[in-house]
């Protein structure tokens, strides 16, 4: 079934499949350090267009990818190739990125997308937390860490944390801004508001 019979030359498909051949064929590709430059291949069956214009109507029987999906490999130093090969969303893919990281916290492990997705924080954020705050807290704390209504415990007790700030006589704002700082619930919740606030445990 050559392309050229059935006018398929202008579609997205055949432009997707020249798409990987030639990052992964072609050394003068701009792409191709990042593909057949690191032995990413596409395999003997899709090295013409009618196999491969074949898994994609077997998916799609009209042949139309719907927008918004693209190509995407399952293991990302695999082949192109029918056992290999998905059409994903952007946000599918850039959890399957070989440049994601993944982190493994209470027995779960996920990458940093779908944590940052649970706590309902951007990627960047949570990236900053990681650098900067223990594990626990970064992938506990809420996105409206900022406000009052934070959950803390401490010594056995859980209040929201404007209820703490009222009980050690510091404002709102004092005590926020000492666990933003680092401080450790213990130590934030036991020092005078009297001593020094750069004063750290």
């Amino acid at each position: 079934m050559p392309a050229k019979t059935h006018g398929l030359y202008q579609t997205r498909i055949y432009k997707v499949w020249i798409g990987i051949k030639q990052r992964c064929l072609n050394p003068n590709d701009g792409a191709y350090p990042d593909y057949g430059g690191r032995g990413i291949t596409i395999c003997n069956e899709w090295r013409t267009f009618p196999p491969f214009y074949a898994w994609v109507t077997s998916k799609f029987p009209d042949g139309n990818v719907p927008t918004g999906l693209s190509i995407d490999r399952f293991d990302n130093d695999g082949p192109y190739a029918p056992w290999n090969c998905r059409w994903a969303t952007r946000a599918e893919q850039n959890r399957n990125s070989r440049h994601n990281r993944f982190v493994e916290f209470n027995g779960q492990k996920l990458c940093l997308m779908d944590w940052a997705n649970q706590l309902g924080i951007s990627y960047h954020s949570l990236s900053k937390r990681l650098q900067k705050w223990p594990i626990d807290r970064a992938l506990t704390e809420q996105k409206n860490h900022f406000t009052g209504q934070r959950l803390i415990t401490h010594a056995g007790r859980t209040q929201f944390l404007f209820q703490w700030a009222n009980e050690i006589g510091i404002s709102l704002k004092g005590l926020s801004s000492r666990l933003n700082r680092g401080w450790s619930v213990d130590h934030a919740l036991t020092v005078s508001r009297r001593r020094s606030p750069t004063a750290r445990p």
